[in-house]
């Protein structure tokens, strides 16, 4: 559990309950995903356990269902995840807490789409289509 609040400058702080989500097993998701045939995409976050997002992640690839990744709290993340990742949606500090320098290393290791969030824009699909970043990424 978490709760997460912007300031006026549109800066993240959040509040954690350590171990509220560490429960979450591979087990629970694939049962929940599997007796749910109308569920069309599912968000995860990296507040769980590492096992039980990869296992959302191939369940949603393998099913056809969109799996979209908040990487929050960010850290190194498995590839396979982001190579399941419909949309992925790091903050500027997030991109760099995954291991990455900026939006276009994530899509180059297998993201379908990135979408930033807050003030610099977005980067879009394989094409890199991009709004607002300075072409040599100016990210924190």
């Amino acid at each position: 559990m978490a709760v997460i609040l912007v300031d006026e400058h549109g800066d993240e702080h959040d509040w954690r309950v350590d171990g509220a989500n560490d429960e979450l097993s591979v087990d629970m998701v694939e049962r929940a995903l599997m007796a749910r045939e109308r569920i069309h995409a599912v968000v995860a976050n990296l507040g769980v356990p590492i096992d039980a997002v990869v296992a959302a992640a191939r369940i949603c690839r393998d099913q056809g269902r969109a799996f979209i990744l908040n990487p929050a709290p960010a850290t190194p993340t498995d590839a396979e995840i982001l190579r399941s990742s419909a949309v992925v949606t790091p903050n500027e500090h997030e991109i760099g807490g995954l291991g990455f320098g900026s939006p276009f290393e994530l899509l180059s290791a297998g993201a379908t789409a990135v979408v930033p969030t807050f003030r610099r824009g977005a980067a879009l699909n394989d094409s890199i289509a991009v709004q607002g970043w300075r072409a040599e990424w100016g990210g924190s």
